[in-house]
């Protein structure tokens, strides 16, 4: 078994886990299996991977989605400021780079703002909660 540094969710667990006992995985999971990986090292080539907090536990608006992409996280939140990290250059997430982003941060910045978005409605998430 080798060791894999691409960023992961705990959706991909379950299809992995299938895959690592050779047995097939239902059709309708979200995750990806990453057992290949695991087996020959290889890093995965995969989108953008998502982490969601969807309580309000600090506060009405503080529901958010985590996007990965590469070298950036982002956090959009229902109602409250948005971050963005380069980890690459800031692993401890102390530098929250969306307040005066430009150039190719603010690309990214938008692009994964779109990402988050187009994926998720936090106002139906809260009435349905």
């Amino acid at each position: 078994m080798a060791t894999v540094e691409t960023p992961t969710s705990l959706a991909d667990l379950f299809p992995t886990l299938c895959g690592l006992a050779d047995v097939e995985a239902p059709d309708d999971l979200n995750g990806d299996d990453l057992s290949g990986a695991l087996e020959t090292g290889a890093e995965p080539d995969r989108g953008p991977v998502f982490c969601d907090n969807l309580d309000p536990r600090w506060g009405e608006g503080t529901e958010f989605r985590l996007v990965r992409d590469g070298d950036y996280k982002y956090v959009g939140f229902r109602n409250a400021p948005e971050l963005l990290f380069d980890l690459s250059e800031d692993p401890l997430e102390q530098e929250n780079l969306a307040p005066d982003a430009t150039g190719i941060e603010r690309q990214v910045l938008e692009g994964l703002r779109d990402v988050v978005t187009e994926t998720i409605d936090f106002e139906a998430v809260a009435t349905e909660r």
